[in-house]
């Protein structure tokens, strides 16, 4: 294992990236300045290019209204899988998102196809291999 993979291996999260966004959030800007954060992106190295795109959610969390902005613009160009999971990440409830029609109705009612259920992150580690090798 090589020095670049270790230290990979171990990063959690960006504090200094979650001040900025809750900064964006509490600034003075007027309040058209919407934005959205993108949970994860699969990528491949060689060729390089964008494999998916992720958004992991609690299992009671719903997509926002700038998520379904943000997702119905970039689901033209990547397949975009919701993945719903407690804390343990044992159980996954997956789901392609396949856009949402109405952003002014309440709530929102994204359409999520192709549900996967998978037990266990061995069957994750199979099907993200899968997704990988079919695009």
């Amino acid at each position: 294992m090589n020095a670049q993979h270790i230290t990979k291996i171990n990063l959690m999260g960006s504090p200094s990236r979650d001040k900025f966004k809750f900064w964006h959030k509490q600034a003075p800007m007027p309040r058209n300045f919407y934005a959205c954060d993108i949970d994860f992106v699969l990528i491949e190295k060689d060729p390089p290019h964008i494999v998916a795109i992720m958004d992991y959610k609690m299992p009671q969390d719903e997509l926002s209204w700038t998520e379904c902005i943000t997702f119905n613009d970039l689901v033209r160009h990547y397949p975009i899988y919701i993945i719903y999971s407690n804390a343990d990440f044992v159980d996954f409830k997956i789901y392609r998102y396949a856009g949402c029609d109405d952003l002014n109705s309440k709530p929102l009612c994204p359409r999520l196809v192709n549900k996967t259920i998978l037990h266990g992150q061995l069957e994750y580690i199979k099907w993200e291999a899968n997704i990988r090798r079919n695009l």
